[in-house]
């Protein structure tokens, strides 16, 4: 009940078949055939439609280094074609590289469970870790306003149409300052630019969202905290190296989160919709920007045909297809935690 009620935000759960969004809800495979999903946001399908993974329960196995987490999804599930099978495996270990520092290691998998019991049929895949991120406590008043944000990897990005769908285009940061991360900057004012750039915000309104308080209250207030329309950054970055790729490095509060990946994109997103509504078991109201998501995965509605002449850049993004006899779906995130702060 509390997943299906009460999480709209999707706080700290694996999301698929096909985390993100597909547009209008449908998508057709090599085949030919024509797929509809439910459009759960506005007229697209997100993060596995009405009943996705996130609000499963999975079956649970104890490994003598971590847990694992498995789940069937059987044809027809939301759409989807053909049976698989998915699994979530979380180890945590200590960093040789660096000193006091602890890595959480997720490895997520799929593969075709009979497909010849189910004519043979391919799915797409993408799974995601939808964990929200804040430094400072989850409780901190000014939310992750006062978090530093490196991604040295993501030298570009994803634009999209007024319902989150990419363009297609992707786009160097060095050509649209308000989007790049690939040095250092603190979020209040990463927040304020993209509110004038992309917003259309004057500086004023801009100063005075990024500097509301108080952010965080005991109780929830009689009206949202939010601005009348909720803005900040939900949007797909293009990481560039081999696997074990930094899609992110958080700090805030004498700690660094640096998250690397074997995925070719991270859906950055800053807590936009969260508003004083969003309390989900802690008691506590979360209002915008209380976290942050760096959600590694392919693309956003990367089920897209066409080959490298059309799709350009895109195509390094595609969407994973199970095919029969083809390889399985294997995708790695690693959450590694250590302190900034100097010893007395």
């Amino acid at each position: 009940d509390l997943y299906e009620s009460r999480n709209p935000p999707y706080l700290a759960v694996i999301v698929g078949r096909v985390a993100n969004r597909i547009q209008n809800g449908s998508f057709v495979l090599n085949d030919g055939t024509q797929y509809k999903l439910d459009t759960n946001n506005g007229p697209n399908h997100l993060h596995g439609g009405n009943d996705g993974f996130s609000h499963r329960v999975w079956d649970t196995k104890v490994l003598h280094d971590g847990v694992e987490f498995s789940l069937h999804s059987p044809d027809g599930d939301q759409g989807y074609p053909a049976s698989i099978h998915v699994s979530a495996t979380y180890r945590l270990q200590e960093t040789k590289e660096a000193e006091g520092a602890t890595t959480l290691s997720l490895e997520m998998k799929a593969c075709l469970v009979d497909s010849s019991a189910s004519g043979n049929l391919s799915s797409p895949v993408n799974l995601a870790q939808h964990t929200y991120w804040n430094l400072a406590g989850h409780d901190a008043p000014d939310g992750v306003l006062d978090h530093t944000l490196h991604m040295p990897c993501a030298t570009a990005y994803t634009p999209v149409d007024p319902t989150s769908i990419p363009t297609g285009e992707v786009r160097k940061v060095s050509d649209d300052v308000a989007m790049d991360f690939t040095k250092p900057r603190h979020l209040r004012q990463a927040l304020k630019e993209f509110g004038q750039d992309k917003a259309g915000l004057s500086d004023e309104v801009a100063s005075k969202h990024v500097a509301a308080e108080p952010r965080v209250a005991t109780t929830p207030p009689s009206h949202p905290t939010n601005p009348n329309e909720p803005y900040g950054f939900d949007h797909n970055y293009c990481l560039d190296g081999a696997d074990g790729k930094v899609a992110g490095i958080l700090e805030a509060s004498g700690r660094r989160l640096t998250v690397s990946t074997t995925a070719p994109g991270v859906q950055l997103y800053t807590a936009n919709w969260l508003d004083a509504n969003s309390e989900i078991g802690t008691h506590i109201p979360y209002p915008q920007w209380q976290g942050i998501c760096l959600e590694t995965q392919t693309y956003p509605n990367g089920i897209v045909g066409g080959d490298e002449a059309s799709l350009g850049d895109f195509i390094n993004g595609r969407c994973f297809i199970l095919t029969p006899g083809g390889p399985d779906y294997r995708h790695v995130v690693d959450y590694t935690v250590e302190s900034t702060a100097e010893s007395g």
